[in-house]
């Protein structure tokens, strides 16, 4: 897949509201719009690209691999790095 065309601008009413994030915000590719990080051990989609807490990494759980992430075997989580 292709990355966002940024040049088009940024429409911030489109972004999501933050003021409940509680571990936590990361940018979108085009640094437009804020989103909420995943917190330490909870579920985070690893395929997507969200973002986890400081400290923590979206990836499958010990034992397991990306593909049973892909294939919907098991659900990635906020892991320490």
């Amino acid at each position: 897949t292709s990355q966002p065309d940024c040049s088009v601008g940024c429409d911030t009413s489109y972004c999501p509201d933050t003021s409940s994030c509680n571990c936590g915000t990361f940018a979108d590719y085009c640094k437009c719009c804020q989103y909420c990080n995943a917190c330490a051990g909870k579920t985070c989609n690893m395929i997507a690209g969200q973002s986890c807490e400081d400290g923590y990494l979206c990836r499958p759980p010990e034992g397991y691999s990306y593909i049973d992430v892909v294939t919907g075997r098991i659900s990635s989580l906020c892991l320490r790095i």
